[in-house]
């Protein structure tokens, strides 16, 4: 008599890969002992399965399977599962469409997919944790018999970068975070800082983009108070909009731009706060051509009014 010892419980399945050198490719049946004896008919099963080309499951229904130990010994899903490997149900295709962003191994590793046989694969456990991933939106998982698993990814767009306490995030449309700003690929996006600032950019940046030229020279955009912008200039150049409908006070900074060339200036604030008034400060206190103090020490170009 001789006997080899399954070293940690992994399913009775394990049977087969543990005796393999015993069986030496010879066809084999595996019966549980409490089945020898009390599985009605099982004799006659086996009598007519002799000839079976891959492998054949026999179950047997019972009132009450914790009385067997095989729901509280977790060897049923075990077993099913080896079975249906060996039955060809492993899985051997992954179809992975709309990864633009999101790398193939981190599909792989959410879809969990070692050893586990398509039968007993849990696709909204799988679209759980693939939703979790950084770039994903929405994400559609299907099994597809008798081996295949489809995979269709709807990638979050990255609209905007945000600044707050320091940390640079990619944001979308909706100012939810995607991740760490950490690929220059993406430098080119809309910068923006301040607490709040990554949920009203979307709203507020077509005013910006209308004006070419000024979104062409924007370094970063600020939130002030969680009510309006200041745009940063190239040259360190700050342009103060006012709360309420700054795409037309960008409007009229670009006429006044065209009339008096300003942005090529020496300026470092241009103030739009005030409707149909422009202030500006320089950075020694000269007076431009054609403009005069007013009472609060800022200067106000002549004709300015937009």
């Amino acid at each position: 008599l001789s006997y080899a010892v399954q070293p940690a419980p992994r399913g009775i399945a394990q049977a087969f890969t543990i005796g393999a050198g015993f069986l030496a490719g010879e066809k084999a049946c595996l019966v549980l002992g409490d089945n020898i004896f009390f599985g009605s008919g099982l004799g006659t099963q086996l009598h007519d399965r002799t000839e079976v080309d891959g492998a054949a499951v026999f179950g047997y229904w019972v009132a009450d399977p914790g009385a067997y130990g095989v729901v509280a010994g977790g060897h049923v899903p075990a077993l099913m599962n080896a079975a249906l490997l060996l039955t060809g149900f492993g899985v051997e295709e992954i179809r992975i469409a709309g990864a633009t962003e999101t790398p193939e191994r981190a599909v792989l590793e959410a879809l969990d997919l070692r050893r586990t046989a398509l039968p007993l694969f849990d696709a909204g456990e799988a679209r759980e944790r693939l939703t979790g991933l950084p770039w994903v939106s929405q994400v559609t998982v299907r099994k597809l018999y008798p081996n295949g698993v489809a995979v269709d990814l709807v990638e979050r767009i990255p609209y905007a970068l945000w600044q707050d306490e320091g940390e640079i995030n990619i944001v979308d449309r909706e100012g939810d975070a995607i991740m760490r700003f950490r690929d220059r690929r993406y430098a080119r996006l809309p910068f923006v800082v301040g607490p709040g600032a990554n949920l009203k950019v979307a709203a507020f940046w077509p005013a910006v983009e209308s004006q070419p030229m000024i979104a062409e020279r924007t370094r970063a955009a600020v939130l002030v108070a969680n009510r309006r912008w200041d745009l940063h200039l190239e040259h360190g150049l700050v342009v103060k909009l006012p709360e309420r409908d700054p795409a037309a006070a960008l409007a009229g900074l670009v006429a006044l731009e065209e009339a008096h060339r300003l942005l090529d200036r020496d300026l470092v604030e241009i103030d739009l706060r005030v409707p149909e008034r422009m202030t500006v400060r320089l950075p020694q206190g000269q007076p431009m051509p054609g403009e005069k103090k007013d009472s609060k020490g800022g200067r106000k170009v002549a004709g300015a009014r937009t």
